[in-house]
């Protein structure tokens, strides 16, 4: 599938949307800003946060699925899930589960001995999110939602492509939908990676026969407002937030409309290149400049809630995109490339020693 430059800036946007979250999350926690609930602007900027993560899931759901499809091989696709997703963490699991208990942070700071080894090794098998275990990443609590969500497509994929007789691929299929049902259940959010996978077969077969009409240009614009006036966690209107996200993003994979064509701007883009070291290190960031305003001692803002708000805004999007740039210049690609090449080395005098030893046999 070629790629779809939409649903690149898709990322950008979401791992922007968190971060004004963040922003706002962050200050009010730190006390140098005030939260006004009667003002609509919060509702929005509240929503931003949880709107941002449902997106990435969407966009996992549609595009794992698509991998699968295509590569149809269990193993690269983990270890190609495995080498994406690790090297970013495990650098900032590692510096968290290292300075965390130093400078008492949070509960890295009452935790020893046993309980601190539990706690490391649950949080780099990325437990906490689906369990409620202590969790030391605040952002990885969905890369645990992601991790299952591999492992549960890998397994339905195994079952429908490999499995031979009807009986037992039909039993599997029942039980590993029974599991998905009872995920969503206890996790509601778990629903959007279905969205995704649903919207990438709908694609799939809707792209012949869908006809666009420049009536429907502000669609996605529209739906992206109203999801952010009405989106909740629970009841009725999680359901309806849920069916307008599903259209939402089917607008955007077919790359038709305003949204669509707002997506594909170079910032957005930017942002979606660097979107998961942006994801996972904005709170590593964001942590020390909030001690810092926390403190009271930027006296030259004259003691303005939204003065200091904006500062640290602005200071906490630069410094974490500079943050995001270099682990995704260094991690992401120098250190994943190497990873990749000692496999490949690995994989191929495997090969050759595999073919050496079919010789003697022969001989």
């Amino acid at each position: 599938m070629k790629k779809n430059l939409a649903i690149h800036g898709l990322r950008g946007l979401s791992a922007l949307m968190v971060i004004i979250f963040h922003i706002h999350e962050m200050a009010v926690n730190g006390g140098f800003f005030e939260k006004k609930n009667e003002n609509i602007i919060f509702h929005y900027i509240d929503n931003f946060g949880l709107i941002g993560v449902n997106l990435f899931f969407m966009i996992s759901g549609f595009l794992i699925v698509s991998s699968l499809e295509k590569h149809r091989d269990i193993k690269a696709f983990f270890v190609n899930r495995l080498i994406r997703i690790y090297p970013v963490f495990l650098v900032l699991h590692i510096i968290i589960f290292l300075i965390g208990p130093l400078i008492h942070y949070e509960w890295l700071g009452d935790t020893t001995g046993r309980s601190y080894l539990l706690n490391f090794l649950s949080n780099f098998f990325m437990l906490p999110g689906l369990f409620p275990l202590p969790i030391a990443q605040k952002n990885a609590w969905s890369l645990s939602y992601e991790l299952f969500f591999y492992i549960l497509s890998a397994t339905f994929f195994v079952t429908c492509v490999y499995q031979r007789k009807q009986i037992y691929k039909r039993i599997s299929v029942i039980v590993l939908t029974i599991i998905c049902l009872i995920v969503m259940f206890l996790h509601p959010r778990f629903v959007f990676f279905a969205i995704g996978t649903l919207v990438y077969y709908s694609y799939r077969y809707f792209k012949t026969i869908y006809i666009y009409r420049s009536i429907y240009a502000l669609n996605g614009i529209i739906i992206m407002g109203i999801l952010l006036t009405i989106y909740s966690n629970k009841g009725g209107a999680f359901f309806l937030s849920s069916i307008l996200s599903a259209v939402l993003f089917y607008l955007i994979v077919i790359q038709e409309g305003i949204l669509a064509k707002l997506l594909n701007n170079k910032v957005l883009l930017y942002f979606g290149t660097i979107s998961y070291s942006f994801y996972l290190i904005h709170p590593f960031v964001m942590f020390p400049l909030k001690v810092i305003f926390s403190s009271g001692k930027i006296e030259f803002l004259n003691g303005s809630q939204y003065l200091y708000i904006f500062l640290f805004g602005i200071l906490s999007l630069i410094f974490s995109t500079l943050a995001a740039y270099l682990s995704y210049r260094i991690i992401e690609q120098w250190l994943t490339n190497k990873i990749k090449r000692v496999l490949d080395s690995y994989k191929s005098r495997k090969n050759t020693f595999a073919s050496f030893d079919d010789e003697k046999i022969i001989k």
